[in-house]
């Protein structure tokens, strides 16, 4: 059942709904919401552990692995920016062009993988191939564990563990608590597809006549400290201001789920609830009438309400502990970095053009997974 009041949304995050008192502690309601996670992944982290003690000591190392020193910034932007570069050249010579969904898939999880797990990728044999293999089946095991009845059993399941393996060849990733899932898929799933509407945005779609919104984030990219990241004074903008308004228009969770066991004339009931996170991004009421067009200008002045309907990282008492600095700027940096790379190789056009016409972008999971992007006019550096 889905909550789509914009203050009924946080109630149900803190375990009220409607009258109803929740029998369920707050991680019992999280993890019995995500129990299809822990089947079809094999993980036990935050998410999906029953026990409180662990789900606590799961957040405080997240804080800290995701508590970067302006060297790891600098570091990883480099790194993020090498890799755009190199598969954008490789594409940019294959008849099919560039497959754009499988390149964001690529640096996102890469940047998951060096900042979370320090995998030392260059040491990996064919690891390209690993990873584009391992972002797919991520992404169907993804699908078919909100679709399907029944679920495969990531034990069983060796077309996923194949890929991670080769990754982790010293891990034990039948040991739940030690599959490397259990940081590769609160960061991977959710940031690519954001990563990837938002460059669309800015390259085809409301930013195609604003160069100075790519400028803004190719910037960020090249210097990733905070003062660029909230700067506006050689911009109408922020890189901030962009990152936020895609994850407003674009949330990489679109519900948050929450059980809920209650009494009612004698007996117990049992239901979950969906506090609905796209709704609140998108209410009129709230954003105005342009709330189904990237406007970043939007973020300059928020009005109380805009701060409580926003919702992308989560609510209390669950935030996650990427909200503040992490998160936004791995999206800066994954979409400045793909933004330099290709207009250094020139100009882009895909066969449906037609469908940026400045409208929201499709936000479904399966959108703009085939789309493939040609090189029409080659820079004379590229």
């Amino acid at each position: 059942m889905p909550q789509s009041n914009q203050q009924g949304h946080r109630r149900i995050l803190n375990k009220h709904f409607e009258g109803l008192k929740n029998h369920l502690s707050q991680q019992q309601s999280r993890i019995r919401a995500n129990g299809r996670l822990r089947v079809s992944f094999g993980i036990e982290n935050a998410f999906t552990t029953p026990d409180e003690q662990y789900a606590n000591q799961f957040v405080k190392q997240a804080r800290k692995l995701t508590s970067l020193k302006a060297e790891e910034w600098v570091e990883l932007a480099e790194t993020l920016r090498s890799i755009a570069h190199s598969l954008i050249s490789i594409s940019a010579k294959s008849e099919r062009g560039l497959h754009l969904a499988s390149l964001i898939q690529s640096t996102s999880l890469r940047a998951i993988l060096i900042t979370l797990l320090k995998v030392q990728l260059d040491t990996i044999p064919d690891v390209e191939s690993h990873i584009v293999l391992l972002a797919n089946r991520i992404n169907d095991v993804w699908q078919t564990s909100k679709t399907e009845t029944n679920l495969v059993d990531f034990a069983r399941n060796d077309e996923l563990q194949a890929p991670l393996s080769a990754i982790f060849p010293e891990y034990d990733i039948t040991d739940p608590r030690k599959n490397p899932l259990c940081w590769i898929l609160p960061g991977f799933e959710t940031a690519w597809r954001i990563n990837l509407r938002m460059l669309l945005e800015l390259q085809f779609n409301a930013g195609n006549d604003r160069p100075k919104w790519r400028e803004t984030m190719i910037a960020f990219m090249r210097k990733p400290t905070k003062a660029q990241f909230e700067d506006r004074q050689t911009s109408e903008v922020s890189a901030k201001d962009l990152v936020a308004e895609a994850l407003r228009l674009y949330p990489p969770t679109k519900r948050i789920y929450r059980a809920f066991e209650w009494e009612e004339d004698g007996d117990t009931k049992l239901d979950t609830f969906a506090a609905d996170v796209e709704e609140c991004h998108l209410s009129n009421e709230i954003w105005g009438l342009d709330a189904l067009r990237y406007n970043p200008l939007r973020w300059k002045t928020l009005t109380d309400a805009q701060k409580e309907a926003y919702l992308p990282f989560g609510g209390a008492p669950y935030e996650c502990p990427a909200k503040a600095v992490f998160g936004p700027r791995m999206i800066g940096l994954v979409v400045g970095a793909t933004l330099e790379a290709m207009q250094r190789k020139g100009s882009w056009r895909s066969s449906g053009m037609d469908m940026f016409r400045g409208e929201r972008l499709m936000n479904d999971r399966a959108s703009y997974e085939e789309m493939y992007l040609r090189l029409v006019t080659a820079t004379t550096h590229s």
